[in-house]
């Protein structure tokens, strides 16, 4: 009865997604390139990704969906779209919004911006995801 309570035993991989495996999904309409950043075939209820957005970059639309959305500006300056308000965000600034709040971003800049994003549960569809 007891091993029927019992936790499988998890891989290493359960735990870590080193830099060379990272699983990356390059979106040329939008300028940028997201990276996966939990293990994609391990059942989770929250998800990072950090996006990094050339010049010029934009999402393609207000996104909509059913998750918290967390977001840390780890380098440059990005706007941030928020239902109807418009934000000016920078290397050190984190965001907070539940993703019911139609959402976007513009790099308005000449240097690529890297953002990290946490999701609650995950929106992103790893099997869409490239090495």
């Amino acid at each position: 009865l007891v091993n029927f309570f019992e936790e499988p035993p998890h891989d290493k991989d359960d735990f870590i997604v080193k830099n060379k495996n990272r699983i990356k999904l390059h979106s040329p309409s939008e300028k940028s390139e997201v990276y996966l950043l939990t293990p994609s075939h391990v059942d989770k209820n929250i998800e990072m990704h950090m996006i990094s957005i050339e010049p010029g970059g934009r999402s393609d639309e207000l996104y909509v969906n059913e998750t918290e959305e967390v977001g840390y500006i780890l380098e440059g300056k990005l706007t941030l779209f928020l239902g109807d308000e418009t934000y000016q965000v920078e290397a050190g600034d984190s965001v907070y919004f539940p993703g019911s709040v139609p959402h976007g971003w513009l790099n308005e800049t000449d240097s690529t911006t890297i953002t990290i994003w946490a999701s609650s549960p995950p929106i992103i569809n790893s099997d869409t995801f490239k090495k």
